[in-house]
């Protein structure tokens, strides 16, 4: 199954990582999907799973934090979340 062309039929980008730059990768979809405010697929391939990755220097982090909340829902979210009470 081609998942990459999947996600792509459906408008998300796939970001693969390796195990020299798991965090960097990891890293770039994150802030891909907060600067494009669209869904990411983040890729692990089954020979990596159950590897350690590698020690990596990150860099500081590109996007800024989310702050609009026009319709209240990241709070709703963060009530919803496991182990936490809704209302």
């Amino acid at each position: 199954m081609d998942q990459a062309a999947i996600a792509a039929g459906l408008g998300a980008a796939t970001f693969t990582v390796t195990r020299d730059a798991a965090g960097a990768i990891t890293q770039q979809a994150v802030e891909y999907a907060l600067t494009k405010r669209t869904a990411v697929v983040l890729a692990i391939p089954y020979d990596l799973a159950a590897l350690e990755a590698a020690d990596e220097e990150l860099p500081e982090p590109l996007a800024a934090a989310v702050s609009d909340d026009v319709d209240g829902g990241l709070g709703q979210v963060a009530a919803c979340s496991p182990g936490r009470s809704g209302r």
